[in-house]
């Protein structure tokens, strides 16, 4: 029996870095389960992982928020979000935000995301993943996506947001 020692986020980076960022985003969801499948994570954790990944390209797709915020408004996290998401990812979110790699909608959509999972605390690094993530499948943004991996894989100094 498989031990469920995996976190949601731990199962998507898995997902990320050897199928999607692999393959491009061209795998089916039947060659994404048996992959994780065959790596050993269980059937409850790779559920849920592919539900996430569902839901975040869902609402991409369809902007599941009752009113999208203007690019100029400024986000003021509720006290789940300050409490789950650290505040150097929250300032990190914020510059993505001024410095346009993501727009107000994207925003939105990356602490949503980042809401659901299983960690208590979210550490920038985890932030960087999630936004990551939800850049992916955005042609519009290959540049900003090509440059948060670099950022991710320690090419540019995450003190370049001081």
């Amino acid at each position: 029996m498989q031990q469920d020692n995996y976190s949601i986020l731990d199962t998507l980076l898995y997902l990320f870095d050897h199928i999607i960022y692999e393959q491009k985003g061209n795998a089916s969801l039947n060659e994404m389960q048996q992959t994780l499948n065959e790596a050993g994570f269980t059937e409850k954790t790779i559920n849920r992982a592919l539900d996430w990944f569902v839901d975040l390209n869902d609402i991409q797709q369809n902007h599941h928020f009752l009113q999208l915020p203007s690019q100029q408004s400024i986000r003021w996290f509720s006290a789940a979000e300050k409490q789950k998401i650290s505040v150097e990812s929250r300032g990190f979110i914020n510059k993505l935000t001024q410095m346009h790699v993501i727009d107000a909608p994207l925003r939105e959509t990356i602490i949503a995301k980042l809401m659901t999972l299983d960690e208590s605390k979210l550490l920038l690094e985890d932030v960087m993943w999630v936004a990551l993530m939800s850049l992916y499948h955005r042609q519009d943004k290959v540049a900003d996506r090509e440059w948060l991996s670099h950022l991710l894989s320690d090419e540019i100094s995450p003190a370049v947001f001081h």
